[in-house]
């Protein structure tokens, strides 16, 4: 029994700290990831008010002097036509029209647009935000999940020395309060169980043992 009720709380309470973790770990991306894609809807916006007023070959001489050396966030130009005229990560000579992204034809319309998927030209997961410039043109800029990726892995090895340290604290709880559970019942004297102190759910469970061994001795005196 005592292995029994050990081994359950252990059971249990791995269980709840792993699920626990898990869902805090889920929490903790969930939450980065809206605000990555808030972030770089600001910086999006912003760009795009820096932008605006330029033409074409201004636009892309900025783009280019601000980006060029640029790895961790991705910045597209596009003409209203859907030619690709700038990208700070792929050869725009080699992409193609891009009119047909749910991110640009919403861009188009209402003036602004996102979308995630996986990009066929540099094969990642992408979120992508899209603006419309005064000009007609669409800046676009995106950011790679393999910086959210990056967080999670980060905070790995704090997750797991957490989990060990409740693990390890919780063997040792589960073995104590396994002792706590069973040492009244151990110490119940079943000839005197209305002075043992006991738990009142197991009361009648002694009572019927006492007044079997009860009858057993009146039975053993009477032969």
């Amino acid at each position: 029994m005592r292995k029994a009720i050990n081994g359950t709380l252990k059971i249990l309470t791995i269980s709840s700290v792993i699920v626990s973790m898990l869902l805090i770990l889920v929490a903790y991306c969930t939450q980065y990831s809206i605000k990555e894609k808030s972030d770089l809807k600001s910086r999006t916006n912003i760009l795009a008010q820096c932008l605006d007023g330029y033409d074409e070959n201004s636009e892309i001489n900025i783009l280019t002097k601000m980006y060029d050396d640029v790895s961790d966030i991705r910045v597209t130009l596009i003409k209203s036509d859907g030619t690709v005229i700038y990208d700070n990560e792929a050869d725009t000579t080699t992409m193609e029209n891009h009119f047909e992204r749910p991110e640009v034809k919403q861009a188009v319309t209402y003036g602004n647009g996102s979308s995630s998927r996986n990009s066929e030209t540099i094969g990642e997961k992408i979120y992508y935000y899209a603006v419309k410039l005064n000009n007609g043109s669409i800046l676009r800029m995106s950011q790679p999940t393999k910086v959210i990726m990056y967080m999670v892995l980060t905070i790995m090895p704090i997750v797991i020395i957490i989990l060990i340290c409740v693990i390890a604290v919780s063997f040792v709880s589960a073995k104590h309060l396994t002792k706590y559970i069973l040492d009244p019942i151990n110490e119940v004297d079943i000839n005197n169980i209305g002075k043992a102190e006991i738990y009142d759910e197991l009361k009648p469970f002694f009572a019927r043992i006492a007044n079997q061994n009860a009858e057993k001795e009146k039975t053993e005196k009477m032969k």
